[in-house]
C-alpha cells in the first residue's frame, strides 16, 4: 500500500504465527514492571482452566495472574457474548476473533470501545511480531497498520493466516485411477475428462454396478462447486480479483461461456453427480466418504489418512487413497482453485480502559509477542513439557502416559489453551509444519502446500457498502443462472442477458466502488 492512502477493512475466514532468533527457549527474563497484573484469557471449553499448562507457564515466566473466562463455543457465540458484555459496560481487556468483521470494528471505534494501540508501542514491545510482519509483508501490501487506521490512529495488532493462500487442492481417488488403468494423476482438462468418464462407466469400485460418478464439488453453490474447472480457464467467480490493473468479477466475464458449456456437456454425459444441486458441505462430504465419487476438491488436510475430513472413507473402501492435484490445466495453461484472503479478521484489539493503563497493554504485547513466536512456547502450547507430557522421536512428537489419553491432555489444556486466542494470531507456515505430530504429517502437508495454487478475494478485508447493499441479490441471481446453465434448464446463449441483469441489480455500482478501493490499496 502506498503511504497516506487509507481504507476501511474487514474479515475473511481461518489460522496464524512467527519467529526471531533473539527470542528462543524462554531464557530471556520477563519485564516485571507490572508484576502481578491480572490478565484475561478466553477459552471455548469450560474444562480448560487457569491451571492449564500454558497459562501456568505464562504466569511463572511473566509474573502475572491469568483469569480464564468462557468466550462461547462458536464465532457467533463469541460475538453475542461480547456485545452483551459491552452493552453492560464490561469491556474485555482484549478482543480477537475472525467473526469480528469490519462492520463491528468500525462500530467499536465509533462508540469509543477500543483503545488506541500506538504503532511505536507495538514496535518497541513486539520485535518478533515485527519480524513476522516483514516476512509476510506482501500479504499486508507493505504497512499493515495503514489498513486498519481510523482517524489517524491505530486500534489493533494486525494478524494474518498465510496458510490460507496454500490451502486447497483437488483430490482424485488414486485406487480408482489404478482400477481403470490411468497411470498418472490427470493434468489437463482432457485427461480429467477421460478419468471422469471411466469413473462413471468402468466400475472403478468393482461392485458390478453403474453407481459411481466422476465429479462432485464441495457444495451446491456453483461458484464453489466447480472451482477447479473455472481455474483451468483462469476464472474465479464470486471473488474480487485483478486483471490488467482493473478489478474483476469473473462470473460476468464472457470467457465463462466456454467453461459453462464444458460443464453442461459433462452434466449431460452424467459425469457430475446430479445430486450436487441440493447438497450442503456435510452432505457432499457424505457422498465422498461413501465411495461414490472419484474427484472433488477440499482443504489440504482433508485427504490425510487417519485424521483428514475424508478419512472415514476407509470404513467403506479400505483400499481408498487420494492423489492430489492443483486442478486441471486449461487451454491457456491456467490452473488453480479459489482460496481465502490471509488477512484473517481485524486483529487483536484492546478495550478502551487500557489507554489509562499503558503498562498493562505493554505487558500484553510482550506476552503475545513471545508465546506466539518463540518455537519453545509454541511447543508448550501444543504438547506441554518435554519429558513429562511428550518426547521427541522419529522426527515427531509422542505422548507419554498418562497424556497419551485425550482426557488427561485436556486437563492441562494441551492444544486448547492459547493466548490470546483460539488460533495462532501470527502464523508462520514453516514453524507450524515443524510442530506437526509426525514426520509423515509434515511430509504430507508440505507436499500439499507445494501443489496448492489459485487466487483469493483481494477485497475481503475491506468495507464495501455499495456491494453490501446488493450482494445477496447478485449472489442469488448468479447461483440460479449458473445452476440452470450447467443443468441445461437455461441456454448458455442467454449468458449476456444474465450479465445485463447482474449490472442492473447494482453490479455496476459495486464494480465502481471496488475499483476505487483497489486503486487506493494496490496502486
Amino acid at each position: 500500500m502506498r503511504s497516506g492512502k487509507k481504507i476501511p477493512l474487514a474479515m475473511s475466514s481461518v489460522v496464524l504465527l512467527a519467529i526471531l532468533a533473539s527470542c528462543s527457549g524462554g531464557g530471556d527474563k520477563a519485564d516485571t514492571s507490572t508484576s502481578g497484573a491480572e490478565l484475561e484469557a478466553w477459552v471455548s471449553n469450560e474444562k480448560v482452566t487457569s491451571e492449564a499448562y500454558l497459562f501456568s507457564e505464562i504466569e511463572k515466566e511473566f509474573g502475572v495472574n491469568i483469569n480464564v473466562k468462557m468466550r462461547g463455543v462458536g464465532a457467533q457465540d463469541y460475538v453475542d457474548k461480547l456485545n452483551v458484555q459491552i452493552s453492560s459496560g464490561e469491556i474485555p481487556d482484549w478482543i480477537n476473533d475472525y467473526a469480528v468483521n469490519v462492520g463491528l470494528f468500525d462500530k467499536y471505534v465509533e462508540q469509543g470501545i477500543l483503545a488506541e494501540v500506538p504503532v511505536e508501542m507495538i514496535k518497541a514491545n513486539m520485535p518478533n511480531y515485527m519480524a513476522w510482519v516483514d516476512k509476510y509483508k506482501e500479504i499486508f501490501k507493505g504497512d499493515p497498520f495503514a489498513l486498519f487506521e481510523r482517524n489517524g490512529k491505530n486500534y489493533t495488532i494486525p494478524t494474518a493466516n498465510p496458510d490460507l493462500t496454500k490451502f486447497l487442492v483437488m483430490y482424485y481417488r488414486q485406487d480408482w485411477l489404478d482400477a481403470v488403468g490411468i497411470k498418472k494423476t490427470p493434468e489437463s482438462l482432457a485427461e480429467m475428462e477421460e478419468a471422469l468418464v471411466k469413473f462413471r462407466n468402468d466400475d472403478p469400485d468393482g461392485n458390478g454396478q453403474k453407481d459411481t460418478y466422476g465429479y462432485l464439488g464441495i457444495q451446491k453453490d456453483p461458484m464453489w462447486a466447480f472451482s477447479p474447472i473455472y481455474g483451468a480457464y483462469g476464472m474465479y467467480p464470486g471473488l474480487w480479483t485483478e486483471k490488467d490493473g482493473r478489478i474483476a468479477r469473473d462470473e460476468i466475464d464472457p470467457k465463462m461461456k466456454e467453461v459453462l458449456t464444458l460443464l453442461n456437456d459433462w452434466y449431460n454425459k452424467d459425469l457430475i453427480d446430479p445430486e450436487w444441486v441440493a447438497l450442503d458441505f456435510d452432505q457432499a462430504r457424505n457422498k465422498i466418504i461413501s465411495s461414490k465419487v472419484g474427484a472433488t476438491w477440499q482443504n489440504i488436510n482433508a485427504g490425510q489418512e487417519g485424521t483428514g475430513w475424508y478419512a472415514p472413507i476407509k470404513d467403506v473402501a479400505p483400499k481408498a487413497s487420494w492423489a492430489l492435484s492443483p486442478g486441471p490445466t486449461g487451454p491457456n495453461g491456467d490452473h488453480g482453485i479459489m482460496h481465502f484472503n490471509p488477512i484473517a479478521g481485524m486483529g487483536i484489539m484492546f478495550g478502551k480502559q487500557l489507554e489509562k493503563n499503558p503498562e498493562k497493554m505493554k505487558k500484553y504485547l510482550q506476552i503475545f509477542d513471545k508465546v506466539n513466536n518463540d518455537i519453545a512456547w509454541l511447543e508448550k502450547r501444543s504438547y506441554g513439557e518435554e519429558g513429562k507430557t511428550f518426547k521427541k522421536e522419529n522426527g515427531g512428537y509422542t505422548w507419554l502416559p498418562p497424556y497419551d489419553k485425550a482426557d488427561e491432555r485436556q486437563k492441562l489444556g494441551l492444544g486448547e489453551a492459547r493466548f490470546p486466542t483460539l488460533e495462532p494470531p501470527f502464523l508462520d507456515v514453516y514453524k507450524e509444519n515443524e510442530l506437526l505430530p509426525t514426520a509423515k504429517d509434515r511430509e504430507y502437508k508440505i507436499k500439499a502446500q507445494t501443489i496448492a495454487t489459485g487466487k483469493y478475494d483481494l477485497l475481503t478485508p475491506f468495507s464495501k457498502p455499495e456491494y453490501d447493499k446488493v450482494s445477496t441479490k447478485l449472489t442469488d441471481l448468479t447461483t440460479k443462472a449458473y445452476t440452470d446453465f450447467i443443468t441445461g434448464k437455461r441456454p448458455i446463449s442467454e449468458f449476456d442477458a444474465y450479465v445485463a441483469e447482474w449490472k442492473k441489480l447494482g453490479g455496476d455500482q459495486a464494480m465502481e466502488e471496488a475499483q476505487q478501493i483497489y486503486d487506493k490499496v494496490y496502486k
